[in-house]
């Protein structure tokens, strides 16, 4: 992540954060799994995740355990939680 202004898209750094939350807050999410197999599915995390904002994807991180408190979020799931509609952007406010 950089520490400019500009806006940064998901990244290595981010999708190793949101493994480490998920397993920690579930820990049946990475149960079993080999080591091949959670990097496999780190790279698919990145692909789907990378068009992103850092910043929008920690904060719905932040809401998962909130979101889904008896199951893990599976990546569609969590996408879906990513999208933002217009109704629930900020807008400045005008004076007038």
């Amino acid at each position: 992540m950089s520490d400019n202004n500009s806006t940064t898209t998901v990244g290595p750094f981010e999708i190793n954060l949101i493994f480490k939350t998920l397993d920690l807050v579930y820990p049946e999410f990475l149960k079993g799994k080999t080591e091949e197999d959670v990097k496999y599915t780190k790279r698919i995390w990145l692909q789907s995740l990378s068009r992103y904002e850092s910043s929008m994807v920690l904060q719905v991180l932040e809401q998962v355990p909130d979101r889904f408190p008896k199951f893990c979020p599976k990546l569609g799931e969590f996408k879906a939680l990513c999208h933002v509609r217009p109704e629930h952007k900020s807008f400045p406010r005008l004076e007038f």
